[in-house]
This record gives structure tokens, C-alpha cells and sequence, in this order.
């Protein structure tokens, strides 16, 4: 990485990835996530390590569809045509089976970005939060 002083982010930068969380999703592309995801949290990390003498964090976000959003529309379709089952049932059993008792919102996706965007999360580098409400535990809401 370059990190000439004219192209170096400023002490104080936080840099903050997504990367998407599909615990068991097992479609075409679930192959292709579980190869790629480790390897660009092991890049979040190597950055972390890379910029923190600068005063740069970099961490990252990794979360569950919300249904709300179009991975998460993506999702419910899937568990849809797995389970024979309409989309309010889906939903409800996902909140249902969930740690937390319910679906994951837009808001919670950003209020987590906004957490690693602040002063409180100064001393906070390389970390890939999983913002699924617990899901990433083990099994995979509202298939159960």
C-alpha cells in the first residue's frame, strides 16, 4: 500500500467496509461468499495494521439481510422457495427464531457504521462486527 505522506488519510480517518453476512445461505453464490468473505476481513485487518501508525482505523460491518433492502429481499425470496411459506410467515419466523427476537433494520446496520465512525470506537481497529442480532451463532433465522 502506498502511504507517501501525500496520499496517506489523515490521523483520526476511520475507515469502515461492508461485507455481506449470509449464515447457510446455500445458493450459486454461497460458495463464492464463504471464499470470499475471510479473505476481505484478513484484508481489513492487514489495512488495520498497515494505517494504525498513522492514527487510521479500518474496520468493518458484516450484516444480515434486512428485509427492507434488496439483499434482503433476495434472501426472504430464498427462504421463500425453501419453505413453501408466504412472506409474513417468513418474516415472522425469522424474528421468531432469532437471538434478539426480531428482524434486523436499516437503522442497526448504520448505527453500527456510525459507532465505528465516532470517537467512542477511536481505539477499536480491525474488527468485522457482525450486526445480525446473533445469527452468525450458528443457524440461520426463520428456517428452523
Amino acid at each position: 500500500m502506498n502511504t507517501r505522506a501525500d496520499t496517506a488519510p489523515s490521523p483520526g480517518t476511520s475507515l469502515v467496509s461492508r461485507l455481506i453476512h449470509r449464515a447457510g445461505f446455500a445458493d450459486e453464490r454461497d460458495f463464492i461468499l464463504r471464499v470470499v468473505q475471510p479473505g476481505l476481513v484478513g484484508l481489513i485487518e492487514s489495512l488495520a495494521v498497515e494505517l494504525a501508525p498513522q492514527g487510521v482505523t479500518v474496520n468493518c460491518v458484516c450484516p444480515v439481510g434486512c428485509p427492507t433492502t434488496g439483499m434482503g429481499q433476495e434472501v426472504l425470496d430464498w427462504k421463500i422457495r425453501r419453505a413453501g411459506a408466504t412472506p409474513d410467515e417468513i418474516t415472522a419466523a425469522t424474528a421468531r427464531t432469532n437471538p434478539l427476537g426480531r428482524n434486523a433494520t436499516e437503522a442497526d446496520v448504520a448505527e453500527a457504521v456510525m459507532f465505528f465512525l465516532s470517537d467512542e470506537a477511536s481505539f477499536l481497529t480491525g474488527v468485522a462486527l457482525d450486526v445480525d442480532g446473533g445469527a452468525h451463532l450458528g443457524f440461520f433465522p426463520g428456517t428452523s
